[in-house]
């Protein structure tokens, strides 16, 4: 299956690898891991950032 993704770059959240937006792309089709992608500008913040 193809996906259009939106511009800016994309971070697979199971491996970590970038992709660019703004294109087309086939994300590997694997049963036992759907293919989830974030916005690379949401990075996680470390536990740390929240404490007093």
């Amino acid at each position: 299956m193809t996906v259009y993704l939106p511009e800016g770059e994309r971070i697979d959240v199971w491996t970590g690898h970038s992709l660019d937006g703004g294109r087309e792309v086939t994300p590997p089709a694997e049963l036992d891991r759907p293919t989830v992608l974030r916005a690379a500008a949401h990075r996680r913040r470390p536990a740390s950032a929240f404490a007093d």
